[in-house]
């Protein structure tokens, strides 16, 4: 593939997140839509999916290229829609408790929705890593410290922590190793050029 002038701006994301979800499965092998695939074959979706995001009328000019590769390409194209960025990172959601009375211990509260992030077309993002720092005086109850870490599932998990005196409390959050919204292309002047993700991106 030569140049990148016909990928639109809206499939720009779409390509960095097909480089950045398949890059290392085209090297060692891998699923696409749930399925184990040869790297060889992820190897020619991936091409097949990038050329068809950049070359109009591609797919009809490929007939002799067999149909199960079309048909994963399809996949890596869909799979690269659902997982586009720029990403949403939700707001924890504060359960405070009220202030424990004078002598007796203070009560537990709860952060929701820890680590809830989506994509641009609002599919939840999972298994990347989020880090939740509590600001003020409480600690969480899983780490004794003023910061927690998890992996990111569908709709963010909840945490309690223990409030250890008086003053606001406030949870900052950030989810790293979001799929990349750029590419870099390293062009050569004789054969094909070269595709790579750019860096990943973080929400926070």
């Amino acid at each position: 593939m030569h140049g990148q002038d016909s990928i639109s701006a809206e499939d720009t994301a779409v390509v960095a997140a097909i480089l950045h979800r398949w890059t290392p499965a085209a090297l060692h092998g891998g699923e696409i839509g749930g399925i184990p695939v040869g790297s060889r074959e992820i190897a020619a979706a991936v091409h097949y999916a990038l050329a068809s995001l950049q070359v109009a009328g591609f797919e009809e000019g490929q007939p002799e290229l067999p149909e199960s590769i079309k048909e994963l390409a399809h996949a890596v194209v869909e799979e690269g829609r659902q997982l586009a960025g720029p990403a949403s990172l939700e707001e924890p959601v504060l359960t405070l408790p009220r202030p424990a009375p004078r002598g007796e211990a203070p009560e537990s509260g709860s952060a929701d929705r820890l680590g809830a992030v989506t994509s641009a077309s609002g599919s939840p993002l999972v298994g990347l890593e989020w880090t939740a720092t509590i600001s003020g005086p409480a600690v969480w109850t899983t780490t004794g410290a003023a910061e927690a870490s998890g992996r990111t599932v569908s709709g963010g998990e909840s945490r309690s922590f223990r409030v250890t005196g008086e003053g606001e409390i406030r949870v900052s959050l950030t989810v790293s190793g979001l799929p990349a919204t750029s590419f870099l292309v390293h062009e050569h002047p004789v054969y094909q050029d070269l595709f790579s993700a750019g860096p990943e991106t973080e929400a926070e």
